[in-house]
């Protein structure tokens, strides 16, 4: 992941990201920071049962999540799909989408 990448999450105090541990009858709320004038707030939500898959996944459902922190849910450009957007974007920075898992 590029070092200006990594300062933009990090520096940015609307940027949160955590964990849970899904369970059956239980909610978990996922926490928010307040956004500011100038920004929305940006949060990573990972479920612990990933870790169950293999680390070539993880490691690239981490990379394509940060992605859409940080293109912000947005596309590159204009039209461009968000969801390709992260995947091509984790690419980029070195960690495809594993063959195989094509949803």
């Amino acid at each position: 992941m590029p070092h200006e990448v990594m300062i933009d999450l990090i520096d940015d105090p609307t940027f949160l990201m955590s964990d849970y541990d899904p369970q059956a009858g239980r909610t978990h709320s996922v926490p928010v920071a307040l956004p500011t004038r100038s920004k929305a707030a940006r949060a990573v939500v990972l479920k612990r049962t990933v870790l169950r898959r293999p680390v070539e996944f993880v490691r690239w459902v981490i990379a394509h999540e940060l992605a859409h922190a940080h293109l912000r849910n947005a596309g590159r450009f204009p039209g461009d799909d968000p969801e390709h957007a992260a995947d091509a974007l984790a690419a980029e920075w070195g960690w495809p989408k594993p063959a195989g898992w094509g949803w």
